[in-house]
């Protein structure tokens, strides 16, 4: 077995696994995708992230582009706790079932409405599961906003580094070009930041504490502000009308509300 034990990697977004393709070529762990990544009406592109995890020796998990991304928008406007505490309950039945050592996921980073529901999830998944099982699971988290060598500030000396040779990073640039609904979002960060900024990987721990209150209206707010001027939707997600209420609730069962 790796380093790092029994792995379980919990992404909102098909895509997000080429972030730490290293890591999942080591590890080979139990991926849970929540969305589709199908967007505003988008094709599906979970095809493409099987293919490439089958190819790292990855396993799916339960939850594997259980829902379109746009039935998740709908799930926040409507207020429906109930939906995001069984999703919480189903993901730990499923790390109580596996017994997973090390859980890596999405950070909560105040862009991307899915991903900071998603973290939300997860923390009150493994404070369940860690209660059940009476045994501390080790809980890390990756930016995906920016440049991918940069690092969280609090944990600039906290975190996990895996430094990618060579033909590790040739495959992950290899599998980040092959992957055909991302090509445009991926020639853009290559010529950004080139191939070498994503030699290497930062695996952050994730401290918890999703309900902290926001100090900034998060890009979402604003982008959905836009999406409404324009008619593509009716009404636009607020933090604290409509986010802060879910991640509260999901905080009741780690104890911290």
């Amino acid at each position: 077995m790796n380093s790092f034990g029994k792995c379980a990697l919990l992404i909102a977004h098909p895509g997000h696994e080429i972030r730490v393709h290293g890591w999942l070529e080591k590890t080979k762990p139990v991926v849970y995708v929540l969305t589709d990544g199908s967007g505003r009406s988008a094709p599906s592109r979970l095809a493409s992230t099987t293919r490439i995890l089958v190819r790292a020796g990855a396993r799916l998990g339960e939850i594997y582009g259980r829902l379109p991304d746009r039935a998740l928008y709908d799930a926040v406007l409507r207020h429906d706790l109930r939906f995001f505490r069984q999703l919480a309950a189903e993901l730990a039945d499923g790390i109580v079932r596996e017994r997973f050592d090390f859980v890596l996921g999405d950070a909560a980073e105040g862009e991307i409405l899915t991903h900071d529901l998603w973290r939300g999830v997860i923390d009150a998944a493994l404070a369940d599961a860690q209660r059940r099982l009476n045994k501390p699971i080790a809980s890390y988290q990756f930016l995906l906003e920016g440049a991918p060598n940069q690092r969280s500030v609090p944990f600039m000396t906290q975190s996990m580094q895996l430094l990618l040779n060579d033909a590790e990073l040739a495959r992950k640039i290899e599998a980040a070009r092959s992957y055909p609904e991302l090509k445009a979002a991926v020639e853009e960060a290559l010529a950004a930041y080139g191939e070498d900024a994503f030699r290497m990987e930062y695996l952050e721990p994730a401290n918890g504490q999703t309900t902290s209150r926001q100090q900034v209206i998060p890009r979402y707010e604003h982008h959905g502000e836009s999406l409404v001027a324009t008619g593509i939707y009716s009404e636009a997600v607020r933090y604290a009308r409509h986010v802060a209420p879910i991640l509260a609730e999901l905080s009741r069962s780690q104890g911290v509300a």
